[in-house]
């Protein structure tokens, strides 16, 4: 950005940018430019490792930055407030003490770039004061920065662990409904079909249709059957027999959700089934009152 203004203004920068030294500010940003292409080769080579360089450009920030607040007069000149961008990403990216040493150095260095000015810059607006406020407003952005990263990163932690451990449920839910011996479908508001389980495709007679198709398609017999129970008409314990089915089927519809429309859960029992527990049931009443006489 130094660069492109230097270029449109015909070698002039605005002050109080490089008023002290426009020559060595224009080198520098050049500089700065060329170190910043070549850094990009790097993050995209991915080499040398994340933390080198890290380092290495948190470094030539502070470099740059000092020589382009020292040919501009000192921190006077307001340069200096880059060093807060580049401290915060910097801690964001460090973890452990490294973000206070970044926030040190950077302070260091500006105390002896005052330092420098004031001996070899006549004309230039030294001010101690002005430097040691912007040093503690480093070390503010530093910690905080940190702070912030840190609290993402253990955000950013829960939820991947949250996530597979919903994975792993909803596996574990899926392998425990398909090996269950009760057919189980579950449909949506528009009657199409989001989960069979092996039981209710076999007691449904095998249909041969697409995945997530509607109901009707599957059967049309208990497609009508759930329109009756969602409005009343559903006589208790009706029974259907699907067409490619010699099961007589006792159907159980039950609301899923809290949103309305919503979904709906259905059980398919195998009717005959069902009546030999019944019948089973009744000789074991019989058993016991005939024990009882």
């Amino acid at each position: 950005l130094f660069t492109l203004i230097y270029h449109l203004n015909g070698g002039a920068l605005p002050p109080p940018l490089g008023m002290m030294l426009p020559k060595l500010f224009y080198l520098s940003s050049l500089t700065y430019l060329g170190f910043s292409l070549l850094a990009m080769a790097f993050i995209v080579k991915r080499s040398p490792s994340f933390s080198w360089q890290r380092n290495i450009h948190v470094l030539a920030d502070i470099v740059f930055i000092t020589i382009l607040l020292y040919s501009s007069g000192g921190v006077a000149s307001g340069v200096g407030m880059l060093l807060i961008v580049t401290i915060a990403f910097a801690s964001m990216l460090s973890a452990g003490r490294e973000p206070l040493l970044f926030a040190a150095l950077a302070s260091l260095v500006i105390l002896a770039e005052e330092t420098l000015a004031f001996v070899t810059l006549s004309g230039a607006r030294i001010s101690y004061p002005q430097a040691g406020i912007l040093g503690i407003a480093l070390f503010t952005t530093a910690i905080i920065a940190h702070v912030l990263a840190r609290r993402a990163r253990e955000s950013e932690e829960l939820a991947a662990q949250r996530s597979l451990d919903l994975a792993n449920m909803a596996q574990l839910t899926e392998y425990t409904i398909q090996q269950m011996r009760t057919g189980v479908l579950v449909v949506d508001h528009d009657t199409r079909v989001r989960l069979i389980n092996s039981a209710a495709w076999r007691l449904l007679g095998s249909p041969m249709v697409p995945s997530r198709s509607l109901l009707a398609q599957y059967c049309p017999g208990l497609n009508t059957q759930l329109e009756q129970w969602k409005h009343g008409r559903l006589v208790l314990g009706s029974t259907l027999h699907p067409n490619h089915s010699s099961h007589e089927l006792l159907p159980q519809f039950l609301n899923i959700g809290t949103d309305k429309p919503g979904g709906t859960l259905i059980f398919l029992e195998d009717a005959s089934i069902a009546t030999q527990q019944a019948q089973q049931l009744k000789l074991a009443s019989l058993g016991r009152l005939t024990a009882s006489i």
